[in-house]
């Protein structure tokens, strides 16, 4: 559903290889748009969860101990991170909750997201893996989700088209109610999900300081 007909742009921008960015609110669909994407043109798509425990092991790789049992010796693996592992082999990665990155995990990017499109491997003898010609990466954030920061300049300026989503009218969620929860073989009551829609509402614009969680399209439809 694509009330504002935004996807004509976000198409040509997977055409010319932009860096993408997808904000809006907890739950609006921004994954769940790229996942659908993904499917349209056939790629292997990638989810990275950005938290304040994610480390540069996890992105980048790291190597691991194997023991040889020909050598009898403990020796050390290289594992590659869910970047490299994207970059390598063409995968589309979705970075959700960007926002999260301290500047440590953000530097880890740079070289990526621009005219380089590559990465250098420090820890393992200094590889230099360049991205495959169909690697694509998407960042979803929500500027407001507690513990996150505003991406600096660095990253934000590598975005080369940003996206704000938003949660649909309320007729358009009320007729995906209706579509998607079925009871005897039919959708609900419109009424009735008009009503649920018009309480998630209430929610969605309440005061901020009354710090009530957002009652999003994925709750509803459970």
């Amino acid at each position: 559903i694509d009330e504002v007909n935004v996807l004509p742009i976000i198409h040509k921008c997977i055409n010319l290889g932009f860096n993408m960015g997808f904000r809006g609110p907890t739950g609006c669909g921004k994954t769940y748009l790229v996942q659908q994407l993904a499917k349209q043109y056939n790629k292997k798509l990638s989810i990275l969860n950005m938290t304040a425990d994610t480390e540069v092991e996890e992105i980048k790789g790291r190597l691991v101990p194997e023991y040889n049992q020909d050598t009898k010796e403990l020796e050390f693996k290289w594992i590659n991170g869910v970047l490299v592992e994207a970059m390598l082999n063409g995968y589309w990665l979705v970075v959700e909750e960007a926002n999260f990155m301290n500047e440590e995990l953000a530097s880890v990017f740079y070289s990526v997201m621009d005219h380089r499109r590559n990465i250098q491997l420090d820890e393992h003898k200094n590889e230099l893996i360049k991205a495959h010609d169909d690697f694509r990466l998407f960042l979803t954030m929500n500027w407001g989700y507690k513990g996150t920061t505003m991406p600096n300049d660095a990253i934000r300026n590598r975005v080369d088209a940003w996206f704000d989503l938003k949660y649909l009218s309320q007729d358009k969620e009320t007729e995906l109610l209706m579509e998607r929860t079925t009871i005897d073989d039919k959708g609900i009551d419109r009424e009735i999900a008009y009503k649920i829609v018009d309480i998630a509402n209430q929610f969605r614009n309440r005061d901020p300081s009354e710090n009530l969680p957002d009652i999003s399209t994925r709750i509803l439809l459970r």
